[in-house]
């Protein structure tokens, strides 16, 4: 089964939001530099600009698609 590039997209998004959101939970417990919230960071930023360029690349394909007469 293959899911579309906007669904994948908002996986990685939500994935990087709930990283985002446990970092922070771990900043306010162990500190800003401790290695699990460093990690944590990391990953919602990969994430994040996965999801970021996952609705680029559904952009861009949309507008080639249309360009070429295509349509929807």
């Amino acid at each position: 089964m293959k899911i579309s590039i906007n669904v994948g997209g908002m996986l990685y998004l939500i994935l990087g939001i709930l990283f985002l959101l446990l970092a922070i939970q771990s900043a306010k417990t162990g500190g800003m530099w401790t290695f699990s919230t460093v990690f944590l960071m990391v990953f919602a930023a990969l994430d994040i600009g996965t999801a970021l360029r996952s609705f680029m690349l559904q952009r861009k394909l949309l507008k080639k698609k249309t360009k070429n007469g295509e349509g929807y």
